[in-house]
């Protein structure tokens, strides 16, 4: 009875040790279907940079600042949280873009401070005078008409591009650029 109890035992630890050790054909191909029809071109564009241009014609004042409220579906909680918006004023019909925040000095009497703020499906930029008064809104400052262009960068794109100065928007462009050469 003991010598039948160790057969069974040895037996089954051999059929164990013999189903481990088996392999199957590692390395052999698999077989490949036929290649299926083209897909239809997307659109170009980005869908991980997004940006957006404003003329900005008249700004609101509240008694202290000039602001301008910019309604933007691609300030997303993702992008609020991931990623980044940056903001850019151009008073040359878009031919340069400075990048907000950034302090304006008026030579002898005050500094004009123009900044923005970003909300969920929202861009806020502000116009701020230090000195009393009111001062006058950006547009009648610069004797142009000004433009805001917000540009919307999820976190993967940010971590794609770890040297990139997201304060230049000459840079931002050359993304914006490259992403569109290949979705092309």
């Amino acid at each position: 009875m003991k010598t039948n109890k160790l057969l069974t035992v040895m037996t089954a630890i051999g059929i164990a040790v013999a189903l481990m050790s088996c392999e199957g054909k590692q390395g052999a191909p698999v077989a490949t279907g036929p290649q299926g029809p083209a897909g239809t071109n997307g659109l170009n564009g980005n869908a991980n940079v997004l940006t957006q241009t404003w003329n900005i014609p008249s700004w609101n004042n509240n008694g202290s600042i000039y602001y301008v409220n910019l309604s933007d579906i691609n300030v997303t909680s993702a992008i609020q949280s991931m990623g980044t918006v940056e903001a850019f004023l151009s008073t040359d019909a878009g031919t340069t873009w400075r990048a907000l925040p950034f302090t304006q000095y008026v030579s002898g009497s005050s500094n004009y401070f123009m900044d923005y703020y970003t909300t969920v499906g929202n861009v806020q930029i502000t116009w701020t005078q230090n000195s009393p008064g009111l001062g006058s809104d950006p547009n009648t400052y610069y004797s142009a008409t000004c433009q805001i262009k917000d540009v919307c960068i999820a976190g993967s794109i940010m971590k794609q591009h770890p040297k990139t100065n997201w304060k230049d928007y000459g840079q931002v462009q050359a993304i914006l650029e490259a992403q569109k050469a290949n979705n092309n």
